[in-house]
């Protein structure tokens, strides 16, 4: 009921008998029928009253079962030939008559637009200060054409990409809302117009069975922030791996980062991602909130379970841990683990390489053979970051091995984050003569097509393993820090010799390494034929699968 404090009216007109989609009013749409998406988000906002407008008795119950007031559509105003101002109106006059009150404003919200945020309604209530009616719309900007007597006519002045063209606004016709004076002249539309513009997910109107699948796909695949740390101490492989989840979804996630992970949020923005940035945990926290996350991916390694209780109890989405050791991973409600391979403790936890995301170019594949050419092909990549300066330590170590130097075409990639290129460089000029061959790559495009190219490489025990798995690589391992001596794949995988952790390089361990697998081509082969029974490509697909199951067993 109305009281002298509600200023606002919100009326969500709903026939029953819809064409294109027939009954679409009362059809599930995610398990629930489509009107009840919308009294949802508008349920409750301060200072309105929600009320159908309907002629369907059906359709009626529904909306009183969701808490809103009714108001039985009359014959003519539910026509196809009658207008959605004039049912508007009507249910304007009759509230206020059952309520003997007035209405500031009338905003009308419809069932077919079931995406709708609540944030969206509220801005719109604010923007009536200044204006007489708030209309959504949303950019559909392209090329267009008209057609009159004299055949097909442009509607742009010339051909550029559309990114160059100006902002075109089309109504979605999810959010009209008007002064309630401006009802008085018969229509919703007053004369000082105001646009509220929205994204591609709000803008969706269903109208027809097309329109439907896209809502169902939609309802299937949550609102999702990816939080992610990318920085000197911590590398950028959580910010790949976040990217590689993201280019994977069906819509577009948001992406959170700590303050400290500057490095890492100027990647995702180059990739033409949205990312934010918070300094402590309620800043965090507000982000989800104001950005109705409905899953948060976190993949800033060890989390506690105070943090993790905290983020679910005051934003209700699913927690989707990765790397997690910590407290947090029991609290959420799946961490997967694909760098070690334990014995799942509970049913929340994942562990080991079925669940590595791997990046899109190293997805499809060719069987390799090793290489023929002249000289050995040797790769060495530490990441993106590289802080224990195991490059510069791997280059002068195999240089000092004159002879078998000479037989080695030296490739060497250096991270985004290695503050190091321009020591490398100089490095690599400064022994290249020993070498058959030496090239230094910065800034690789396709990290795959080096990895298929090399006989072995040299790197760190991350995620970088798994990419030259799926490569067919064999390879030498020494771990940046104690944790990595925790990641166990490349025990399991019988591809790598792994010289473990050690406050200073092992350079004797690494020359007997290198020595042992750079003259030992049986055995370099012999791990190739072991990576082939890893199947690693389906990684990605299984993590988004899993989250998506958890996501609609929880909902």
């Amino acid at each position: 009921m109305a009281t002298k404090n509600v200023r606002t009216l919100i009326v969500v007109p709903a026939r029953g008998g819809s064409k294109g989609v027939p009954r679409k009013n009362l059809r599930l749409l995610g398990g629930e029928p489509l009107i009840v998406h919308i009294l949802r988000t508008a349920d409750g906002i301060e200072n309105t009253h929600l009320v159908v407008s309907t002629d369907d008795d059906e359709i009626a119950e529904v909306a009183r079962q969701c808490g809103a007031e009714v108001i039985i559509r009359p014959p003519e105003l539910a026509s196809d030939e009658a207008t959605l101002d004039q049912a508007v109106i009507h249910v304007w006059e009759r509230a206020e008559a059952l309520h003997a009150c007035e209405y500031d404003h009338v905003i009308t919200l419809q069932p077919t637009s079931p995406f709708t945020q609540r944030s969206t309604i509220e801005e719109a209530i604010g923007m009536l200060d200044t204006a007489d009616s708030v209309l959504s719309v949303t950019d559909v900007r392209h090329l267009r054409w008209t057609e009159d007597e004299e055949g097909p006519k442009p509607l742009y002045s010339e051909r550029v990409n559309r990114q160059w063209l100006p902002p075109t606004w089309s109504e979605t016709g999810g959010v009209i809302a008007c002064r309630s004076e401006v009802l008085s002249t018969g229509s919703r539309i007053g004369g000082q117009i105001a646009l509220l513009k929205v994204g591609e997910r709000e803008s969706l109107d269903i109208d027809t069975h097309m329109d439907w699948a896209v809502a169902e796909s939609i309802i299937a695949t949550p609102r999702t922030a990816i939080r992610v740390i990318g920085d000197l101490e911590h590398g950028l492989g959580h910010v790949f791996r976040g990217l590689t989840l993201a280019d994977s979804m069906y819509s577009k996630p948001i992406f959170i980062t700590h303050t400290s992970s500057a490095m890492g949020a100027e990647i995702i923005r180059s990739r033409h991602y949205e990312c934010h940035s918070h300094e402590d945990r309620q800043g965090l926290i507000d982000i989800l909130r104001e950005m109705d996350v409905e899953v948060l991916i976190n993949d800033v390694l060890d989390t506690d379970a105070e943090e993790m209780e905290s983020i679910r109890n005051e934003c209700g989405c699913l927690l989707a841990n990765f790397e997690d050791l910590g407290s947090g991973s029991m609290v959420a409600d799946i961490t997967f683990n694909a760098l070690y391979e334990h014995a799942s403790p509970s049913s929340n936890q994942l562990y080991g390489w079925r669940w590595f995301c791997l990046r899109e170019e190293f997805v499809h594949h060719q069987l390799r053979e090793l290489s023929d050419a002249e000289g050995m092909n040797v790769l060495v990549a530490f990441g993106g970051t590289d802080p224990r300066e195991l490059t510069l330590h791997v280059i002068s170590s195999i240089a000092a091995q004159d002879a078998l130097a000479s037989t080695i075409n030296l490739t060497v990639v250096v991270g985004p984050g290695n503050p190091n290129l321009k020591r490398i460089e100089e490095l690599v000029e400064e022994v290249s003569d020993g070498f058959h061959s030496t090239s230094v790559r910065h800034e690789v495009r396709r990290m795959s097509d080096l990895m298929r190219a090399a006989d072995m490489a040299i790197t760190s025990n991350g995620r970088t393993v798994f990419e030259l798995a799926a490569c067919h690589t064999p390879m030498i391992v020494i771990c940046q820090n104690e944790r990595e001596t925790t990641h166990t794949f490349t025990r399991e995988c019988g591809a790598a010799i792994d010289l473990g952790f050690s406050e200073e390089f092992p350079e004797v361990e690494f020359t007997e390494a290198f020595r042992t697998m750079a003259v030992d081509a049986d055995m370099r082969e012999k791990m190739v034929k072991g990576l082939y029974g890893f199947e690693l490509e389906n990684g990605t697909k299984r993590v988004l699968n899993e989250i998506s199951k958890r996501y609609r067993k929880k909902r």
